[in-house]
């Protein structure tokens, strides 16, 4: 227990909170509490979740639950939920669903217990059935980390060191109690269906392969805390993180850093690895635009990379009409600042409490017939990329351009028709023989 930094945790506290189910694993932890708390001069309480989803077996579980606390002196709290209808108003899974609304029930008890400590029955076979769970889902290092013996700050699980089989052993020669919930072997379910078919099955492999699942989480645990610091230590309080230093990153730092972004602008703690990669591969690109993941934007500018929460986002201005460019100056468009240059070098700064870069690129000027302007985007506009005329509206679709901002971006455009859109490159950049204008565009910040 020391190890994992439980025995911390609980010493600490000024009660205990058992999650008790009335289960073979949470009856053991019941019992090894109570002895617990009487050696250490603390408090047990104990929280039973009545979800609803067996009808008059859960019923039973829960008279159950209250029959042994009264026995051993406990005070026992109990909620009922309806997670099936829950489940159904969410969206969610059953399991999914119950996990949510029990943790919920669980927090809130302990907070009004004066910051009690939560323990839950977790084992190692619990470890396992998770680990191979996310395995199958093509999980991170994260994913393998299984089921923490310390998360949270304030839950702990005392019991991840035995399997399943262990603990029921114990139940048997202790002459503990409990109650076996019918549902565990509904293999309809999916942990139901990897504890009965794969764990079975690696065990023929591997006798051991609770344990071994443990060894495996701690050291992909140790890696994935490792990565962690090291991205927190480069992003610091930065918001706006120097695309040239991102691009350095390794891949594995440069992924919690999205991971830490993300989080500090929705609160989202996880990404799926495919909008992780998305993102990576977009700024590795030297592309210029922006990828939507999980209710944020992900913005890979030419100077700059960030995330931007959808909720966050005021109400863009969309002018109306042709605003001419002149060569040398800004031009106010909206929520935009549009300027054209000769030189970089003749670039006038924007003042940095306003504004922030929202692209820079060069034009050639071979490209260029007659006068440029600036205008939002028109029914039926089209842009020629990567050599050939695309419908802009499915373009900006396909090159994910954020939905609230296409009415308002700021096209370019010259007698002929539309000649840059921001955040789209179709590599003539490269192509310019240095007889080309510069392209500078600033947004104000509150609608970055």
């Amino acid at each position: 227990m020391k190890r994992c930094g439980i025995s911390e945790v609980m010493d600490s506290a000024p009660a205990v909170l058992c999650a008790y189910s009335g289960g073979a694993d949470s009856s053991v932890l019941l019992h090894f509490l109570s002895a617990y708390v009487k050696k250490n001069g603390k408090t047990l309480f104990a929280a039973h979740m009545n979800h609803m989803i067996r009808g008059a077996d859960a019923d039973a579980d829960e008279r159950f639950c209250r029959k042994c606390c009264r026995k051993l002196g406990i005070e026992l709290f109990v909620e009922k939920k309806d997670v099936p209808a829950e489940a159904n108003k969410s969206g969610e899974g059953l399991e999914e669903c119950a996990r949510r609304l029990r943790y919920d029930f669980l927090r809130e008890t302990a907070k009004n217990l004066g910051g009690a400590v939560i323990a839950t029955a977790h084992n190692a076979t619990d470890n396992m059935e998770t680990v191979i769970f996310n395995l199958a889902r093509g999980t991170s290092v994260h994913g393998l980390g299984g089921i923490a013996p310390v998360s949270g700050g304030n839950i702990v699980r005392p019991l991840l060191f035995a399997s399943s089989e262990e603990i029921r052993e114990f139940a048997e020669s202790s002459g503990i109690s409990y109650v076996t919930d019918k549902t565990n072997f509904d293999t309809d379910y999916t942990r139901n269906l990897i504890r009965h078919t794969v764990v079975p099955n690696l065990r023929k492999i591997n006798p051991e392969s609770d344990v071994a699942f443990l060894r495996l989480s701690r050291s992909a645990r140790e890696d994935d805390e490792y990565l962690t610091r090291a991205a927190e230590e480069f992003t610091g309080d930065r918001r706006y993180i120097p695309r040239k230093e991102f691009a350095a990153l390794e891949r594995p730092v440069a992924s919690r850093v999205i991971l830490l972004l993300c989080s500090r602008e929705s609160g989202r703690k996880n990404i799926s690895e495919k909008n992780i990669s998305d993102c990576l591969d977009f700024v590795y690109s030297e592309k210029i635009g922006s990828i939507s993941i999980h209710g944020c934007d992900f913005f890979a500018h030419s100077d700059a990379v960030f995330i931007k929460s959808r909720k966050a986002e005021k109400t863009v201005f969309a002018p109306v009409g042709d605003f001419p460019l002149e060569t040398g100056k800004f031009t106010e468009f909206g929520d935009f600042s549009v300027g054209v240059f000769e030189k970089e070098s003749d670039i006038t700064p924007l003042s940095e409490n306003i504004y922030n870069l929202f692209i820079q690129q060069v034009l050639s000027r071979d490209r260029i017939y007659g006068n440029l302007f600036v205008r939002t985007r028109r029914p039926g506009d089209t842009f020629f990329f990567h050599g050939k005329h695309r419908k802009l509206k499915k373009l900006m679709c396909d090159e994910k351009i954020p939905q609230r901002i296409r009415d308002s971006l700021p096209l370019i455009c010259d007698e002929s028709g539309i000649v840059l859109v921001p955040t789209l490159s179709d590599g003539l950049n490269e192509k310019c023989d240095g007889n080309v204008l510069h392209i500078i565009i600033f947004r104000k910040k509150e609608h970055i």
